[in-house]
């Protein structure tokens, strides 16, 4: 992984965060991941 795409992904979960739920395209993948719920 470089530093573009990790800060890219903190980034998505970030988000994540609000919307419970992060598709993984900026992998290239077509997978859905549980996101950390908020507080």
């Amino acid at each position: 992984g470089g530093g573009l795409w990790e800060g890219f992904a903190l980034e998505r979960m970030a988000e994540a965060k609000r919307l419970r739920l992060v598709r993984k395209e900026w992998l290239g993948e077509d997978l859905w991941l549980e996101a950390y719920p908020e507080g």
